[in-house]
């Protein structure tokens, strides 16, 4: 369960977290990194986005959203969930790739 995760995962949503493997993990898994609107305080932001077009510069498919239509940190409340959000449809990208 601790390799790549390219052998197991047909794709990656990374959600609002300061990234701690390397981008080259991720060249060959489609890759979407999430952030709540209020963490462009903290240093999570830059580096997510920074992450992201770290994966893109390798050949990777990789894409970046700021949740700003919720200006919370938290994108996982009873308010809001990006899970329930119908225009992101992050469960229907999740499906739409395979192994």
């Amino acid at each position: 369960m601790y390799g790549t995760g390219n052998e197991l995962f047909s794709s990656v949503v990374v959600v609002g977290c300061d990234p701690v493997y390397t981008p080259k993990k991720y060249i060959n898994t489609p890759t979407w990194a999430l952030v709540g609107a209020n963490t462009v305080g903290d240093q999570t932001y830059p580096r997510l986005s920074t992450f992201v077009d770290d994966i893109n510069s390798k050949g990777g498919n990789a894409r970046f959203t700021r949740i700003t239509k919720y200006p919370h940190h938290n994108i996982f409340s009873d308010e809001y969930s990006i899970l329930r959000d119908d225009e992101l449809n992050i469960v229907d990208w999740m499906l739409s790739f395979s192994k």
